[in-house]
């Protein structure tokens, strides 16, 4: 009993979304498992991120979604009522998307794939040549009936192909006119017709100097209103389609002909939406009729148009798309249609021109963190790492976009090839690479593969050789990550390190900034940093550069923070209390310095080793204004300089009673600020920093010298508060949820 009452579990929900490839419902949520301690505060928490699958099965045409819906969150308790429409939408969805699987897998079943053969501008093949003197001939046949306006529209583009042609075809209003009429008044009625005449002004929107003439007719308007025509026409192919096959018998010699001829079709519409869809993304050089065309739905019926097989149309789609994600709001409405699902197949295509092209698409959304996150959801990670080793695809855009995925933590490890490390020795590597590396660094399971098998010592020997700030700086973060025995590979490049240090001006000040973070973060147990303080003349060194003006504020805060790593075992810290480095401390703390939260934690953390430490802390005791720092910055208002200061001066209270009682007077005045200034109407506190707010609360500066315990989300695991597998399945039918239709009714989808 008494165990169970300290122990807290909670569940929160998630999102929830789509299965990539079942007819399925992944519902996201988090459990959190808290120790908590006598007075009911968390202690130790463990959080882990879990999922439930519920299979939908049965998923039909007849299914009655909202109704379907409202079962689905009964029975899952994860799904608040809030997420209702969504999980409408998420259902309509996977009702679509499993009628195009079922029609894909009628076609392959009956070894009849759509037409896709050849290009999707090779159309309106006439043996007549066409010649610029008949134009006038041409444009009477466009008020002829239906064959002869689609002949008169063949030759017409004919003469559009010869460049020579447009300027003279432009300056005739009679024709342009008549075949934008023609086009709004029987593009419908025919696809070949509607075809020809948008391929025309397709080719005249590859000129800009034709556009005021193109948005003069109302051409835009008109392409974007036939791919909306055709996007529905297209859904309602499939209802029929799905009917009449259920109806022959889908092995049946009648529905064989039935495939060839929806294959037909399906070819003869997208050589119709590519020439419309190619003509928008020309007239979108234009930012104001890309506005318009986005107020009219154009990102969702190319997000629509992704679920089509054509390699040649979906090229110009993702191309279009991603012209488009430059901006924040058609990036959002991407995000909201959850586009980087729908690309978890192109990215996987044997087309390379496909995969470049996404993988375009995927850099301009993967700035979004939340569509990073998706990314790393959706498996993606992996399969982004392996195309680095494919030279036919833009490698700026793989690496810009693992860069941006290595920024989540959760992806970092599986980020990890060999080959792209040692790509980092050459130095000609691109700035994408170097930085993705700067991040998987951070990550301890990357880190150990990184520092083995010498892999330590040459990434060292590179970074100084090339004398290179950012291949030093994955060193760095290394030095950072690893613990134990990996940790400890780096005393074998000290020698390395010191030298390039001593070496001064011959070498990058970036570069020596990040030697010395290196320097700062071996903490190795039993290391001995006297020797190393001693046989390299360090303190010289390091008092030349903390005198005022003598280094920059980076330079400055590692030599510090060098310090207080070398502070760790006594006769370092006597040498360090003898050597003027305190004289020069104090000295930073007069200048502006003392007003950057970084350099003043790490410099109150020396003061506070130094006291750790019995002959260190009789030396810096005789400074009395050290405690009197100490004592001022009590009420900074950055949470860790307080917690660092009130460590200190325990420790002093503790050895000289003489500061006692002036310390507990300002700790009284710190602690009831508010209401000393509610009393006396006036400021609380006395002193430079008064009873701020605390806007460093997240501040780190102070990580990897020790001085706190803060526990590491990556170690909760160990105390076993969370099972394995907290999320389970569920399977759903869906037959039960038939939606019924009045007589003549027509159905939603």
């Amino acid at each position: 009993m008494d165990e169970a009452r300290f122990l807290r579990k909670k569940v929160k929900a998630g999102r929830i979304d789509a299965h990539p490839t079942e007819n399925a419902i992944v519902v996201n949520y988090e459990v959190t498992a808290e120790i908590l301690s006598d007075a009911g505060e968390p202690m130790v928490a463990d959080a882990k991120r879990c999922t439930q699958t519920i299979r939908v099965n049965n998923l039909s045409s007849g299914t009655d979604v909202e109704g379907l819906a409202g079962k689905l969150m009964e029975t899952c308790k994860l799904i608040t009522p809030a997420k209702f429409p969504e999980l409408v939408q998420i259902l309509t969805f996977l009702l679509r998307r499993s009628r195009t699987s079922e029609f894909k897998a009628l076609v392959k079943e009956q070894k009849m794939a759509p037409k896709t053969q050849g290009s999707l501008l090779d159309h309106a093949r006439t043996a007549e040549v066409a010649r610029l003197s008949e134009m006038d001939v041409y444009m009477e046949q466009l008020y002829e009936d239906l064959p002869t306006k689609i002949h008169g529209t063949a030759l017409i583009l004919q003469v559009a192909q010869n460049p020579d042609n447009l300027e003279e075809l432009v300056e005739n209003e009679a024709v342009m006119g008549a075949l934008a009429r023609v086009l709004r008044e029987d593009g419908a009625k025919s696809r070949e017709l509607g075809t020809n005449i948008i391929h025309i002004f397709f080719i005249l929107s590859s000129f800009t100097n034709f556009h005021h003439i193109l948005k003069q007719y109302k051409i835009g308007n008109l392409g974007l209103s036939t791919i909306t025509h055709e996007i529905a026409r297209y859904d309602e192919w499939q209802g029929a389609l799905a009917k009449k096959l259920n109806k022959l018998g889908r092995k049946s010699a009648e529905a064989k002909v039935l495939l060839e001829k929806y294959g037909e079709q399906c070819f003869q519409q997208e050589s119709l939406l590519y020439v419309a869809t190619h003509l928008l993304l020309n007239l979108a050089e234009d930012t104001r009729v890309q506005i318009k065309m986005k107020n009219k739905g154009i990102v969702g019926h190319m997000i629509e148009l992704l679920e089509r097989d054509n390699v040649e149309f979906l090229v110009l789609i993702v191309s279009f798309l991603k012209k488009l994600s430059i901006f924040a709001e058609n990036k959002n409405e991407m995000k909201q249609a959850d586009i980087v699902q729908k690309l978890v197949r192109l990215v996987q295509s044997p087309h390379d021109a496909l995969v470049g092209v996404s993988l375009g698409l995927l850099l301009n959304l993967s700035f979004d963190l939340e569509i990073r996150s998706r990314i790393i959801e959706l498996d993606l990670a992996p399969r982004l790492a392996e195309l680095v080793g494919n030279h036919e695809l833009p490698q700026h855009y793989m690496l810009g976009i693992l860069y941006h995925l290595s920024m989540e933590p959760s992806a970092r490890p599986a980020l990890f090839r060999q080959d792209l490390l040692e790509q980092l020795h050459d130095p000609d590597s691109p700035m994408e690479l170097v930085a993705l590396w700067v991040n998987l660094a951070l990550d301890r399971e990357c880190a150990e593969q990184m520092c083995a098998d010498g892999g330590l010592a040459q990434l060292v020997t590179t970074a100084l050789e090339l004398d290179d700030a950012l291949v030093m700086k994955v060193v760095h973060n290394l030095s950072s990550a690893v613990v134990g025995e990996t940790k400890e590979l780096f005393l074998e490049e000290i020698e390395k390190l010191m030298n390039h240090i001593m070496a001064g001006d011959e070498v990058s000040e970036d570069t020596t900034v990040e030697v010395l973070g290196v320097l700062g973060n071996i903490d190795v147990e039993d290391f001995d940093h006297r020797q190393l303080l001693e046989e390299y003349n360090l303190l010289e060194f390091i008092n030349e550069r903390l005198l005022p003006s003598a280094a920059d504020d980076d330079v400055v805060i590692r030599l510090v923070m060098l310090v207080g790593t070398c502070l760790g075992d006594e006769e370092s810290a006597e040498l360090i209390a003898r050597s003027g480095v305190v004289e020069n401390l104090m000295g930073l703390l007069e200048t502006p310095r003392r007003d950057d939260p970084e350099i003043a934690l790490q410099i109150l953390y020396v003061f506070y080793k130094l006291l750790f430490h019995r002959i260190s802390r009789g030396v810096l005791l005789k400074h009395q204004s050290v405690i009197r720092e100490l004592i001022e910055f009590m009420s900074h208002p950055n949470a860790e300089i307080k917690r660092i200061c009130n460590s200190a001066l325990d420790i002093v209270v503790e050895v000289d009673e003489g500061w006692a009682d002036e310390i507990r007077a300002r700790r009284f005045e710190v602690h009831n600020a508010v209401w000393i200034e509610a009393m006396s109407g006036g400021p609380a506190i006395g002193g430079m920093y008064g009873a701020g707010g605390d806007p460093y609360a997240d501040h780190d500066a102070y990580s990897g010298h020790g001085a706190f315990d803060v526990y590491d989300a990556g170690d909760l695991g160990n105390y076993g508060l969370l099972d394995d597998d907290e999320g389970g399945n569920l399977d759903f039918d869906a037959s039960q949820y038939r939606q019924s239709y009045a007589a003549g009714g027509t159905h939603p989808y």
